[in-house]
Parts: C-alpha cells; sequence; structure tokens
C-alpha cells in the first residue's frame, strides 16, 4: 500500500500518474450530460425571484448602485454575494440567466472537486478506489432532479452554503489550526450572506474545527467560533423585516407531528422520486431509515477509539450535519405550505448530501469492522453493493429529472412568448407561470426592454416580417375551420421542425390584398395529438394540437387566414400549411 504518490518511486509515479489524472476526470463523467440538459432546457426569461431583482439590476445599468443595495435583504435572505456574481454576469451577458444557470453547474463541479479530494483523504493508500467512489458520489451532485436549481440562475444562492462548506471541509490539512480557522470563518461569512439559511456552515463547521485542536484547546475555540457566528447574525438582522408569504406557518408546539412528517418525508423524496402515487409513504419510511442510518454511523463514530482517516471521517459526519441542519430549517420554513411541499425539487439538493454522507460513512464502518478479519472479497462486498444501488437509482431518477426539465423549458418558452407577443395581443392577459403577480411582470419586462435585456424584444408591430425571422420547413397544418356568424374556430397541429417539439405559440394572421400577414390573435399548443408524435416519433409533440376562436372586423374582409409556429428563444416563424379565406 502508498499513501497517494508519496511512497512511490520516480518510475512508479509515471506510470500512475496518466491513470491517476484519467480516473480523477472520468468521475465527472455525470457532470456531461447534466451540462448538456441545462444547456437544452435552459430559457433566457426571468422567473419567480428574479422579477423582484430588476430593480436592483436597472441600477446597475443605468448607475447609482450603492454597498446598502447589496445588502438589502431578498425575502428572509441577504445574498450580498450571489448579487455581486448577478451584476458580473449580467454586465457581461447583457443579463442572459443561462449565464447563471452555466455558473451553478461550475459550482457543482468545484462541489465535486471538493468532495474528491475528501474521498482521496479517506483512502489515501486507495486512490484508484477513492476515485470510483468519487464517480459514484457524482452520481448523487449531477443528478437531474434538482432540476429547478439547475434551470433557475437565481438558485445559484442556494447552492452557495453547500460550495462554501465543501470547500471549507477541503482545505489543506497541513495548514496550521489557526490559518485553517480564518479561511474557514471568511467561507461561512460568504455563506451566511449568500442564503437565510448560510449561518448553519457556521454550527456544521465547530466539529470539523475541534477535530483539528487539541481539547485543552476545545473551549476557547469553540467559543471565539460562536463569537464570529454572534457577529454575522448581528450584521444579518440590523434592519431586517421578515418577508410576507402567501402561506402562514403554524406554531411548532400546535403540529409537532406536522413539522417531523415534513421533515422526515423531505430526507426521503429523492430516494422516492420514481415511485409515482406511492412516493409520499414511500418517502416517509426511506427518510426514516436514512435518518436511523446516519445516526448509528454518527454514533459509530464517537465510540471507535482509532480511525484510519479521523479529520476526513468528522467532515463527512458534518457534511451530513449539514444537510440535516437545512433540511430542518427549510421545514420549519415551509410548513405551511403542506407535505407536499416537500417534493419541490429545489429542496432535493440538500437531502442527496446527506446520503453521500451516509455511503461513505457506511462503508468506512464497514471496511473499519471487517478490518483483518475478513477476505478481500467480503470487505470489496458491501462498497460494491452500495455503488450498485446508487447506479440504479441513478437511471429512473435521471429520467425523470430530464422529463422534468423538458416539461418545464416548455412552460418556460410558451410564458416567454407571452412576454415578448404582449403589445400585439394586448387582451390576452399573462400567466402565472413566471410570477404569481402579472402586474410586476408587465412592468419589469417594460423595464427590461427598455435597457436592451430582453432577448428578443417586444414585439411592437404586428408584420409577421417585423415579428421573427421567417424560415422555411414543414412545421404542422391548419387542418380544420368551423365558421360562425362573427367567429370562426380554427384547428391544427403545429410543431418546431430544429428539434421537433411544440411551439411556443401558434400565431394567427390574416393577409389582404399586397398587405403582408399581419398578426391579430394567438393559441398555445396543448390539444392531444398521438398521430402527431407517432408520426414524427417525438414524444415532446404529444400536445401539438392547437385551437383558437378568431374574428375580424367587417372593414377588413375579405381576407385569407393563416397560422405560424413561433420559437421564441431562436426567434423565428414557420408557416404551417393550409390556409382559409374568410368573406364578409
Amino acid at each position: 500500500m502508498v499513501s497517494g504518490f508519496e511512497s512511490l518511486s520516480p518510475s512508479q509515479t509515471r506510470a500512475w500518474r496518466p491513470l491517476h489524472l484519467f480516473l480523477a476526470a472520468l468521475a465527472f463523467a455525470p457532470a456531461i450530460p447534466l451540462a448538456g440538459l441545462v444547456n437544452r432546457y435552459g430559457v433566457d426569461v426571468l422567473y419567480r425571484d428574479q422579477w423582484e431583482e430588476v430593480p436592483f439590476m436597472a441600477k446597475a445599468f443605468r448607475g447609482g448602485l450603492t454597498l446598502a443595495d447589496f445588502f438589502e435583504p431578498h425575502n428572509e435572505h441577504r445574498i450580498f454575494f450571489p448579487r455581486l456574481l448577478f451584476v458580473l454576469l449580467a454586465r457581461l451577458t447583457h443579463w442572459n440567466v443561462r449565464a447563471e444557470m452555466g455558473l451553478i453547474v461550475a459550482g457543482a463541479c468545484l462541489i465535486a472537486w471538493s468532495l474528491q479530494i475528501l474521498l482521496r483523504r479517506s483512502w489515501p493508500e486507495q486512490p484508484v478506489k477513492a476515485l470510483a467512489f468519487s464517480l459514484v458520489v457524482n452520481l448523487f451532485v449531477f443528478s437531474p432532479i434538482q432540476h429547478q436549481n439547475w434551470l433557475w440562475g437565481f438558485q445559484l444562492q442556494f447552492l452557495a452554503p453547500i460550495l462554501c462548506f465543501s470547500a471549507l471541509l477541503a482545505l489543506p490539512e497541513r495548514l496550521s489550526p489557526r490559518i485553517w480557522a480564518a479561511l474557514a470563518a471568511a467561507l461561512c461569512v460568504v455563506s451566511t450572506f449568500s442564503l437565510g439559511a448560510g449561518f448553519l456552515v457556521w454550527v456544521a463547521a465547530l466539529p470539523v474545527l475541534l477535530a483539528r485542536l487539541p481539547r485543552p484547546s476545545w473551549l476557547r475555540a469553540a467559543l471565539l467560533w460562536l463569537l464570529g457566528l454572534a457577529a454575522c447574525l448581528t450584521l444579518y438582522l440590523y434592519g431586517y423585516v421578515p418577508p410576507r408569504h402567501t402561506f402562514s406557518n403554524p406554531p411548532f408546539f400546535e403540529q409537532p407531528a406536522l413539522f417531523a412528517r415534513l421533515f422526515v418525508t423531505m430526507l426521503g423524496q429523492p430516494l422516492a422520486i420514481a415511485f409515482g402515487k406511492a412516493r409520499e409513504t414511500l418517502a416517509f419510511s426511506l427518510g426514516a431509515l436514512l435518518l436511523l442510518a446516519y445516526a448509528a454511523l454518527l454514533a459509530q463514530l464517537v465510540r471507535a477509539r482509532s480511525l484510519r482517516t479521523p479529520l476526513a471521517t468528522v467532515a463527512w459526519a458534518s457534511l451530513g450535519l449539514h444537510a440535516l441542519l437545512l433540511d430542518g430549517l427549510i421545514t420549519f420554513g415551509r410548513a405551511g405550505a403542506g407535505i407536499g411541499s416537500a417534493f419541490a425539487s429545489r429542496y432535493t439538493t440538500p437531502t442527496l448530501y446527506l446520503v453521500i454522507a451516509v455511503f461513505v460513512l457506511a462503508i468506512l464502518t464497514a471496511e473499519d469492522a471487517l478490518r483483518g478479519s475478513a477476505s478481500p472479497l467480503a470487505r470489496l462486498a458491501f462498497p460494491t453493493l452500495a455503488s450498485l444501488a446508487v447506479l440504479i437509482w441513478s437511471v429512473p431518477s435521471g429520467l425523470i429529472g430530464r422529463d422534468d426539465m423538458e416539461a418545464r423549458f416548455v412552460r418556460l418558452s410558451q410564458a416567454k412568448a407571452e412576454l415578448v407577443l404582449s403589445p400585439l395581443l394586448p387582451r390576452m392577459p399573462l400567466s402565472t407561470r413566471l410570477h404569481p403577480d402579472p402586474a410586476r411582470v408587465a412592468e419589469g419586462v417594460q423595464t427590461l426592454d427598455a435597457l436592451g435585456l430582453l432577448r428578443p424584444p417586444l414585439r411592437k408591430s404586428a408584420r409577421v416580417a417585423d415579428v421573427a425571422t421567417l424560415r422555411p420547413g414543414t412545421c404542422g397544418a391548419l387542418e380544420e375551420v368551423y365558421p360562425d356568424r362573427r367567429k370562426i374556430r380554427v384547428l391544427g397541429a403545429a410543431w418546431l421542425p430544429d428539434r421537433p417539439r411544440v411551439p411556443d405559440a401558434v400565431l394567427i394572421t390574416y393577409h389582404k390584398g399586397q398587405r403582408g400577414p399581419i398578426v391579430f390573435a394567438a393559441a398555445g399548443p396543448g390539444r392531444s395529438r398521438p398521430d402527431v408524435a407517432q408520426a414524427l416519433h417525438c414524444p415532446a409533440c404529444l400536445d401539438s394540437g392547437w385551437e383558437a376562436a378568431v374574428g375580424l372586423p367587417d372593414t377588413l374582409l375579405p381576407a385569407r387566414i393563416e397560422a405560424w409556429a413561433y420559437d421564441v428563444e431562436a426567434n423565428t416563424l414557420c408557416r404551417l400549411e393550409g390556409d382559409y379565406r374568410l368573406e364578409r
């Protein structure tokens, strides 16, 4: 056995290093499909909380931002450091929120790198095994089931505490306790001023700090550490105003069972995500098992008189502790929203790091128990079975996450099309898909358009040639027309030919004389058309059917009615086959 590469001869080192680098890179393989999914399904449109940042970003482009603006609370969060990154990216990309999504994936890669360092410390004499486990761990880190956090650029703040804490755990062990504590405290400050729950990193890091010190120094170090936490919270709470939510949380002592059930269900939901209607019951059961497993492993860690890698083992235990603390705080914040809120994709992330901690601690504990008293095959059995279980879980959960990403992409693309076309269709109300308050969206989109930050800009000319670039291709048909005295019903099917899917809108135009087609109505896909999905071999085209009731003033008749498939991201229009002549 060797300790990394330090005990190898120069020739052995040269032989090992290419394999080591290959395995280290291979461990990041799960990041590749995730990056592809984010690139495919990311939509450049603000979502939910991002609309509330429009006045802040307007200041960033017009001038006048102050330090107080960065510290201004956003709901219950002080997002000072995320706002710094948001402004930098916005200036570089004209606030293309897809860049924020890319930064989130990059942040996940840094988390994965930190955990890989920790794994190599856990198996210093078996670097190949450590890198193999890194590949397994990264199936959790890059899992698509966290789709809200991958496709919502604003969720960079949600990833920040985990990023800071994993970086804290990966700080070099050779650092002196004072330098390590100073760097760790700096990371805790960044975490605190990135998310409301960011202060929990201070709490979870305390065992790691104490593990690096002799027992006589524990009390003094703990007091200084807690003093740093108190100073951070004092600054955090200065001028703090509690936000208003659409729901109210019941007092804990009135409904403790609700809080306990939500907490445990939230722990198990990533593991039960593929079980459909039975997932709530199963999530509670699996959450309870996960909690019991962590408690048993923690008890074993406390009882252990000797550990092969004590600092690394304490770090894994602290990673699980941070996940539990974060889940607990989310529970107290979301209990009023009901048990269903446990299955929100954005709350999957903390639990996955508890699963990672239990996975690694279970293997370390099993190896310690079997060390010297079992055959190599027996010692290999448990890690192999545990890794195989993770691999099996990753397939259905990954497919579900991908489908959720696609569904989210369709919803947000259609909502973005509503925004861009809103000046042409003032009678069509904005949906609540981008924000519960459409009035806030309507106000914000005017600001974005005035600053040149909306892509494409608001469409103010109804001429088809001014709405979007016309493109050839087969993209559906206007199939049926049902005349009435005042209005006609038009029906058809539409899809986008580049990557077959439903269009973001179907625009209805009239064509009279020498004038080009003029947009006067729109329809949204949503009618089931299994025949189209089968013919195109496109499951995403199942809802490609569309229907609209349209009418024109007598002064514009006679006219020819046509329909067009609109792709808002590419800003293109494709004419559907067929038309209808509307007479007086």
